[in-house]
């Protein structure tokens, strides 16, 4: 249902209340356009490979969307099976970053130069971050007219990081998907940005984005945003969908409260002029360089804490940064000297393993079963991500793509039947393959349950 509908006023005020779309304002034109161009131009915008599907079994597939990530030094955001690296809006990195990074250096023993972005772009993300805190000041006045509850009680609306997209109209993708919910018999609706909601992020806080693109011809369709109720939702055959006309000369739309717990929304793609947004979100905590760099400070401190945190180091930072290719650790600058840091910790780590590793072997007995156990389930967990990984670098996604794209691995990562390894190590050095959970779940009453079905 669109705004020409006599129904849309109504419907709006009673479900969709919590969605606003306003004009936007010269300043912030002024802030986003040429900062957007100069990412252009200086090659920062790229489709992502993310999961298809809720599952890897769905497959990997591009966004139809260029992409890039601007925030708070240090922040991450992880979405579809990707986490991607936020360049940051502001110089110089928080006091707790700056001193477990200082200790870490000393204890494996890293050193590097510093690289620095280009005056113009950074200057270009400064540019951002001034527009994020105008942003958050629209979004607190705006969320006091739509929710009756305290301020206490409200979700944040001070986004930590924006996710910059580019997208292309209908002439020149004719790939995008028709939506069957918005379509009419007048008119045929493209999604841009398919039927989702955005994950990752702080419960109840507010999203808001802003939208430019080129007016379009009096004969062409607009872009627009659509809503609608979450599929699972009981009242989702009942409520239609809403669509948005958004205008060309830009604007802004917040989804306020549980709007994104509750709705899902798309964009639909207009026929002619590419469209730029920048969605300001406030993600979890724990994806940020602090949380990364602490685990590896518990880590190079107690051993028993490292093995956990070697297989996190590996796959949920480590890798997800090489599978983005060269042309990301040309151009996020911040996290190419981060990363120079964190590959050592984990070879810091992998060298204390051999060591640890050799010295279980000389202490031989029961007395060393419990730190065997733990290089066993560090080596079973290793194995599983390893043939994740595999099966991810096996796509034919990632074997089509540019050059410049392609995961920097050298080649499949390689689990060298370590697990196999450690188990015929501590069966020769404790006289047992199991561990002590192996041990307990095999004897358990559910296992034995299980194997009669």
């Amino acid at each position: 249902m669109t705004p020409s509908s006599p129904s849309f006023p109504l419907l709006h005020k009673t479900y969709y209340s919590k969605a606003l779309v306003t004009p936007s304002t010269s300043s912030l034109n002024g802030l986003f356009l040429p900062s957007l161009s100069t990412l252009l131009s200086s090659s920062f915008l790229t489709p992502d490979v993310v999961l298809a599907g809720k599952s890897s079994s769905a497959g990997w597939s591009k966004t139809f969307v260029e992409r890039t990530l601007v925030g708070e030094p240090g922040g991450t955001y992880k979405y579809l099976g990707l986490r991607i690296f936020a360049n940051p809006w502001k110089e110089g990195d928080a006091s707790g970053v700056r001193e477990l990074e200082g200790r870490l250096r000393e204890r494996v023993g890293v050193e590097y130069e510093e690289e620095f972005y280009e005056e113009e772009v950074m200057e270009a993300f400064k540019k951002i971050g001034e527009a994020n805190d105008s942003l958050i000041a629209s979004s607190k006045a705006h969320l006091s007219t739509v929710s009756n509850l305290p301020p206490s009680h409200l979700g944040s609306s001070s986004y930590t990081l924006t996710l910059i997209n580019l997208m292309s109209p209908t002439s020149l993708r004719p790939d995008l998907k028709t939506d069957s919910t918005t379509s009419t018999q007048k008119s045929t609706s493209k999604t841009a940005v398919s039927w989702h909601t955005d994950s990752g992020l702080q419960d109840y806080s507010t999203i808001s984005v802003w939208h430019h693109h080129l007016p379009p011809s009096p004969t062409s369709f607009s872009w627009k945003i659509a809503l609608r109720p979450m599929p699972i939702l009981d009242v989702s055959r009942k409520i239609p969908p809403l669509v948005y006309d958004l205008e060309p000369g830009g604007g802004v739309y917040y989804i306020f409260d549980d709007m994104n717990l509750r709705f899902e929304h798309a964009v639909l793609a207009g026929k002619e002029g590419e469209r730029w947004s920048s969605t300001h979100r406030v993600v979890k905590e724990g994806g940020r360089l602090e949380d990364v760099l602490g685990e590896c400070w518990r880590g190079v401190e107690d051993c028993r804490k490292m093995w956990r945190v070697m297989v996190v180091l590996e796959f949920d930072w480590i890798c997800q940064w090489e599978i983005q290719g060269g042309l990301e650790h040309r151009t996020n600058v911040y996290w190419r000297n981060k990363f120079v840091i964190l590959s050592a910790v984990l070879t810091h780590f992998e060298r204390k393993r051999d060591s640890e590793i050799e010295r279980l072997k000389k202490v031989g007995g029961k007395a060393a079963a419990e730190d065997w156990d733990r290089i066993i389930e560090y080596a079973e967990a290793r194995k599983v991500e390893v043939e994740k990984f595999n099966a991810r670098l096996s796509s034919k996604i990632y074997q089509n793509l540019p050059p410049e794209s392609k995961p920097t691995f050298d080649g499949p990562l390689d689990e060298g039947g370590f697990c196999k390894k450690v188990r015929k190590w501590k069966k020769k050095y404790c006289g047992e393959k199991l561990t002590k959970k192996e041990k307990k779940g095999k004897g358990s009453n559910w296992e034995k349950m299980k194997s009669r079905f």
